[in-house]
């Protein structure tokens, strides 16, 4: 049986968010005795991941596609009426937009800025405004959320698929259940996480697992107290 992995198209990358320059880049990793080629960052089925897991050079490469096609719609806009605008944006815009964004949203603060602005750039580009129209105006006439908003709900529905184990295996790894880790049976044991432990939050703090485990445990435990008590309210992710 031969080898699963092509030797000459596989590279490695080595990830570190503490001490980046400690880390020895010269190291020799081999496959079947094939040297890898180190890199500082590598595309995985259309996520830029680099060294320091910062995801600068993903954000760089997304907000270059997304002011693109928005500048297309701005030219094409006149041609179109409002349905067909907002089809342009769901189809060209927002797939891009949200593909991955529950782990590239780890990003800090002036990246998600940045993305922001393009999002609030095609909402007037779409409802014919001007630069200084009310983003907060816009997105609620468009009935839109912010990203990285949206992003907290896809956590959200994954943490859901984590408890009704409808995951891979990875993810199960990643999303570990209050009842896996310990024997007593609480109420809300078969929908809480356990929060990965971190240092800070700009180190692990940000991660998927730690985000969608806080998320998952918050959301839900509020969903079935609600419901415990007999309330009319319903899960709203902010």
């Amino acid at each position: 049986m031969g080898s699963l992995v092509s030797e000459s198209k596989t590279k490695a990358i080595i990830t570190c968010k503490r001490l980046p320059s400690k880390i020895n880049y010269e190291m020799v990793l081999t496959i079947n005795g094939t040297k890898l080629e180190v890199v500082p960052s590598v595309k995985l089925l259309g996520l830029e991941i680099d060294s320091e897991l910062s995801f600068n050079s993903h954000v760089e490469k997304l907000c270059t596609k997304l002011s693109k096609r928005i500048g297309i719609l701005k030219k094409i806009r006149s041609c179109l009426p409002m349905r067909q605008r907002l089809l342009f944006y769901n189809s060209m815009i927002r797939s891009v937009l949200h593909y991955v964004s529950s782990i590239w949203t780890s990003c800090d603060k002036e990246n998600l800025g940045r993305v922001l602005k393009l999002q609030k750039r095609a909402a007037r580009v779409i409802s014919d405004a001007d630069n200084q129209a009310s983003s907060v105006k816009l997105f609620n006439r468009l009935q839109w959320l912010p990203f990285y908003e949206e992003s907290k709900i896809a956590k959200c529905c994954v943490a859901y698929k984590r408890i009704k184990g409808e995951v891979p295996l990875y993810t199960e790894g990643s999303l570990i259940l209050n009842s896996q880790q310990h024997n007593r049976a609480t109420r809300y044991s078969n929908t809480n996480f356990i929060c990965p432990r971190f240092n800070r939050m700009t180190e692990g703090g940000r991660s998927f697992a730690v985000t969608t485990s806080l998320l998952g445990s918050y959301y839900f435990a509020y969903y079935f107290r609600v419901r415990h008590n007999g309330l009319s309210e319903r899960l709203l992710v902010v």
